[in-house]
């Protein structure tokens, strides 16, 4: 219980602090208003129907997929939600006032980005992209909801984490973080580096190498269609459960220094 009350402390330390920044900025509020409201669910039956309307020979997959690709997002989705039953920020926050209206009391995972991910994960996959834009206004609606005051910073990671656990595969760039939870998880990828990226060029090469992702050069719906039919088996690697260290530490105080912590943690990793 000591870790969690010092988790929260830390979530809620930070949406004051992204939320006071918001404060000050009478444009920001607005904006995140405006991308909040993208993340209520209209767009996916907007996304849906312009790809019928455009006769696009990919609109009746696309449909199958999202509707597909919803319905297990939401049963995942709703059982965290009323299992932890997190009490949203401003029934927590003493003199704490939340922007918008949320439309259920529970905090943890937020809805609106869990959707947000699942939605541009489908477009993305289905038509190939722009993955970046894609992702970034996900992203985007996630922040919007910490700064209108209607989740914590965690919750939004928490509803990403949802899909993710839920996600047969995954589509994406060659970026360190994302990748290694999928290896981690033991998901397939589907990835390409961002040209002229040397972090994103250098990662491609070595999941290429060492035969731990389908690494191209260009992402189509023929090369997606192909990898979704049948996507490789990711690869069997076992890292150690170093949850329980890390979260002592933090609760201690994070008083041993950070490098001395890092050499324990990746002492207890078998070489890859």
């Amino acid at each position: 219980m000591a870790i969690l009350s010092t988790l929260h402390q830390w979530d809620a330390r930070l949406l004051k602090q992204l939320y006071q920044q918001g404060q000050r900025r009478c444009s920001l509020i607005q904006f995140s208003r405006i991308v909040s409201r993208s993340g209520d669910g209209y767009w996916q039956v907007v996304f849906a129907v312009t790809a019928w309307l455009l006769a696009s020979l990919a609109a009746s997959a696309f449909t199958t997929v999202l509707t597909l690709a919803f319905t297990i997002e939401r049963a995942v989705y709703l059982v965290p939600k009323n299992g932890l039953q997190r009490r949203r920020p401003q029934e927590i926050m003493p003199s704490f006032s939340a922007l918008v209206v949320p439309s259920d009391r529970f905090s943890v995972p937020s809805g609106h980005t869990s959707a947000a991910f699942c939605l541009a994960t489908m477009t993305g996959i289905v038509f190939g992209g722009p993955f970046l834009t894609l992702y970034g206004w996900a992203c985007g609606v996630g922040l919007s909801r910490v700064l209108l005051g209607a989740h914590f910073p965690g919750d939004t990671i928490a509803g990403f984490k949802s899909d993710l656990a839920s996600a047969r595969g995954v589509v994406c760039n060659c970026g360190f973080k994302l990748i290694s939870e999928c290896l981690h998880w033991r998901k397939p990828v589907l990835t390409r580096p961002l040209a002229k990226q040397m972090e994103q060029l250098s990662n491609g090469a070595a999941l290429e190498t060492l035969h731990y992702a389908t690494v191209t050069r260009q992402i189509d719906n023929e090369l997606t269609a192909r990898w979704l039919a049948a996507p490789p088996p990711a690869p069997n690697l076992s890292f150690p459960d170093v949850s329980a260290p890390l979260a002592s530490w933090l609760a201690n105080g994070a008083k041993t220094p950070v490098a001395t912590l890092g050499s324990a943690l990746w002492g207890q990793s078998a070489a890859i």
